[in-house]
């Protein structure tokens, strides 16, 4: 870390503090409330236990022990790429969100930043759990990887005027992440476990997809592919997204010799095609997370399909 940016870091650590009414809560209901706005970890579980549930029964290797850890590496990796996020936006955060809780002063960065170490040490112990050296390794390239992009890999301004790089390298978590369950899950051999990698690069790039759609009232933030690439492409890629999780799903159930449950991944598609045509007519703040909601329910109702056929 350089000299600049640990100024920056100290700066922003000092300037980050308790407003009222908070200073009068306990850690526990601020820390809820932080949840509950910026990562709902309720949510974030039933789609983790969803997802590995549904992959293990398909592929006939169910078992809760490992399911369980593999759906609490998902939370815990997701919960620390949001406490890592916050310093990193600060500022901009500022600027163009004044509302999010660390703005508001519902909790500091110096606590989050607490917290995120327990939370590394968790998902760790969690791989040491499994009892394979291999899902330890990588859970341990995991976090070296999460450590350079907490420090934006040391390149920080540069990779700043460059909004794709940027994302890009930040995406690359989730593919070695994605490959650390699957492990985890034991699915073998490595050409099956690379059929449901597919899987769920498809099912994050959906979801990821969604949150890349921003509304028109927040534009000068230019923190959404829909303000530097344009609604049109953004859009496309979420439908584009969304119809091959929807072939996808189709393809693994066809290849296990399984009936397709229809039913749940019609309703996933209206849900997408309502929120889609919603923003479209209106493409404000709050029709984007109502899209991205919908992105959530399409992933469930994947994950379910999948589950039903099993």
């Amino acid at each position: 870390m350089g000299t600049k940016e640990k100024q920056r870091l100290s700066k922003i650590y000092k300037e980050s503090k308790l407003k009222l009414p908070y200073t009068e809560w306990s850690f526990v209901r601020r820390f809820w409330t932080f949840q509950n706005e910026r990562i709902p970890l309720l949510a974030m579980a039933a789609v983790a236990l969803s997802l590995t549930t549904a992959v293990t029964k398909l592929h006939g290797n169910f078992g809760w022990p490992l399911v369980l850890i593999a759906s609490a590496m998902v939370v815990l990796y997701f919960l620390q790429i949001r406490l890592a996020d916050e310093p990193k936006d600060f500022e901009h955060d500022n600027k163009y969100y004044p509302h999010r809780p660390v703005q508001r002063g519902l909790i500091t960065l110096k606590e989050l930043a607490q917290l995120k170490n327990g939370v590394i040490g968790s998902f760790l112990l969690l791989g040491v759990l499994t009892g394979s050296w291999v899902v330890v390794l990588l859970a341990i390239f995991q976090q070296f990887y999460s450590f350079l992009t907490r420090q934006e890999f040391f390149m920080r301004d540069w990779l700043r005027r460059h909004f794709l790089t940027y994302q890009f390298s930040h995406y690359v978590q989730l593919f070695i992440l994605a490959w650390l369950i699957l492990t985890v899950l034991e699915v073998q051999p490595l050409a099956e476990r690379f059929v449901y990698f597919v899987y769920a690069m498809l099912m994050i790039g959906m979801v990821e997809a969604s949150r890349t759609i921003g509304g028109e009232d927040k534009r000068a933030a230019k923190d959404r592919y829909s303000y530097r690439l344009g609604m049109g492409l953004a859009l496309s890629s979420f439908v584009a997204f969304t119809l091959a999780v929807t072939g996808y799903t189709v393809f693994l159930i066809d290849r296990t010799a399984k009936d397709l449950q229809w039913a749940v991944l019609a309703l996933g598609l209206l849900v997408i095609t309502v929120s889609i045509i919603k923003y479209m007519q209106q493409p404000t703040t709050k029709s984007a997370e109502l899209m991205n909601a919908a992105s959530l329910v399409m992933y469930l109702s994947s994950a379910i399909t999948l589950l039903l056929s099993a």
